[in-house]
């Protein structure tokens, strides 16, 4: 079970807990729903550290009793304009121009959240997603994520995120809120 959750920072990104990380991600992403590949999980720590550089960068990890890393979350603020690349095209054709403009540009983005599948059931993504969403400037977060993923939109459903899916990108579905 998640004992500690800890709000770290770019500065805090080890070479270490970078590994730990990767090792973490890996046992989540390349598991069902998502199937990821191991080479695609592996090369994770590469990307999170270009991340850190982002405006608003804000990493969120929980500990077991043991020590171990068994969730992280990672976010930040999303830039406007919109940008095209990454997942940003696939969302902005599922809410379209106005709908970017008024929920997702400037708002903070859930990039990853990743709970160790011994780790769930404990309250652990609820913990590590309000501590990433905590205290945002304008109130306002986004993620995506597939419905082939059913547990993770009936989790965002629970959290009282509100569900925008698209009939013309069958799959993909943007949650939002506001804390504002």
């Amino acid at each position: 079970m998640i004992m500690r959750i800890e709000r770290a920072g770019n500065a805090g990104l080890t070479k270490d807990l970078v590994a730990s990380i990767v090792e973490l991600y890996t046992d989540v992403f390349s598991r069902p729903p998502w199937n990821d590949p191991v080479e695609f999980c592996a090369v994770y720590g590469e990307r999170l550290l270009d991340d850190a550089q982002r405006e608003g960068f804000r990493l969120v990890l929980g500990w077991s009793d043991g020590g171990r890393l068994d969730a992280l979350g990672v976010g930040w603020t999303t830039p406007d304009p919109f940008p095209g690349d990454r997942s940003y095209g696939r969302v902005a054709s599922t809410l379209g121009p106005e709908g970017v403009a008024e929920l997702l540009a400037g708002a903070f983005v859930v990039d990853e959240l990743a709970v160790r599948p011994s780790a769930q059931g404990h309250g652990a993504g609820r913990r590590i997603l309000a501590a990433l969403t905590e205290d945002l400037p304008d109130g306002r977060a986004w993620l995506l994520t597939n419905e082939v993923a059913a547990g993770a939109v009936a989790f965002y459903r629970r959290q009282g995120w509100t569900e925008h899916a698209s009939p013309e990108r069958p799959g993909l579905v943007v949650f939002t809120t506001s804390t504002a």
